[in-house]
């Protein structure tokens, strides 16, 4: 009788700890990571080609929803590019030459976590669209850093970090 009580004792167990460890993966998975930074100022000092190199030489926590960038990510792409932080998810549709009402003409490719750094690679859609990518660093009062990129297949890091040192950019003329 015993072994029949400590049965179902786990399997109640278990079925009580099995929403609480589906809800932590699905939020580990799809919710906004930790990103606990102060908001980067008004006007950033620009960073250096030196300091874009370095910030991209860390370690960066991959997200590529939308809903999963950081408020403060989303606030300091808005001080850089002076536009709205608005896109879609990769694979979703958005306006280009050919305007789509409602629907953003940015689309993202990646954003990257670091511990007090951020990176945000997207699409732009227009005529001829571009891929460019938003370097920030919220260590003090902030640096900015942004480019279109001649390559438009960086999805990931390390072929950030190549397009980079080889110089195939061409820095935000809102930037210079």
């Amino acid at each position: 009788m015993k072994a029949v009580n400590r049965k179902h004792a786990v399997i109640v167990g278990v079925i009580a700890v099995l929403p609480v460890i589906t809800s932590v993966m699905v939020r580990h998975q799809y919710g906004v990571p930790v990103f606990d930074v102060p908001p980067i100022a008004r006007n950033p000092a620009p960073l250096t080609t030196p300091d874009v190199q370095r910030i991209l030489r860390g370690d960066f926590q991959i997200v590529r929803r939308v809903r999963q960038v950081p408020v403060a990510v989303q606030q300091a792409f808005t001080v850089l590019s002076d536009e709205a932080f608005e896109m879609v998810n990769p694979g979703q549709e958005m306006s280009t030459d050919m305007i789509l009402p409602g629907v953003p003409d940015k689309r993202l490719i990646f954003a990257g976590l670091g511990n007090h750094t951020a990176v945000l690679v997207f699409e732009q859609g227009g005529y001829v669209g571009s891929v460019r990518a938003a370097i920030f660093d919220y260590v003090h009062t902030g640096g900015a850093w942004g480019a279109v990129l001649d390559d438009p297949r960086v999805t990931d890091i390390a072929t950030l970090r190549t397009v980079i040192e080889k110089g195939h950019y061409t820095k935000w003329e809102t930037m210079q």
